[in-house]
């Protein structure tokens, strides 16, 4: 049983689809056995391994944005701007980044199986730093993309020229410091 809700991979699958069938082919033929069953079957509410759903992004950058160097980040801009529809959309237009953000941090554990995420508010008005704790193996791409999808939001809730920066705190602690106008 994985630790991540297989929304990620429909999105990436769907996305995909749209390009047609020698999209799917491609993204079929660059994928393993195992991660492919991955690929065709999970559903949005499916709990899958986040290695095998990071591996099906990383190999969707090549499909969706192959001359993208950041097609990963960019992948995960565009799932935060699809999941974020209907009353979402609406409420983001009324709320602070700050709020929004909160939110994020709040869904976490509808979506993961592993970490815990807080948000810290920084010391500027426009400016705060998303924690996510005790998840030492959260792979590197899967952080990268999530990179894009907090800019998603960030533009959503109408933040200006939005900076997301990631790194590790001392602690171990996976961080992405975040400011806007």
């Amino acid at each position: 049983m994985g630790n991540y809700k297989g929304i990620g991979v429909c999105f990436v699958r769907d996305s995909v689809s749209a390009g047609g069938a020698a999209a799917t082919e491609q993204m079929l033929a660059g994928l393993s056995e195992q991660d492919a069953k991955v690929y065709k079957h999970t559903l949005a509410t499916t709990w899958v391994d986040i290695h095998a759903a990071t591996r099906i992004m990383q190999r969707a950058v090549t499909v969706l944005y192959p001359d993208d160097p950041m097609g990963i980040q960019t992948i995960g801009y565009h799932m935060a701007q699809a999941h974020l529809t209907g009353v979402y959309r609406i409420l983001l237009r009324v709320i602070t980044v700050h709020f929004a953000l909160s939110q994020t941090a709040n869904y976490w554990d509808a979506y993961h199986r592993t970490g815990r995420v807080r948000i810290i508010k920084g010391t500027e008005a426009n400016a705060a730093q998303l924690v996510i704790e005790d998840y030492p193996d959260l792979p590197e791409a899967f952080r990268e993309m999530l990179n894009g999808y907090i800019r998603g939001i960030m533009d959503l809730a109408g933040a200006r020229d939005g900076v997301v920066k990631r790194g590790k705190a001392p602690d171990g602690s996976w961080i992405w410091d975040m400011n806007w106008t």
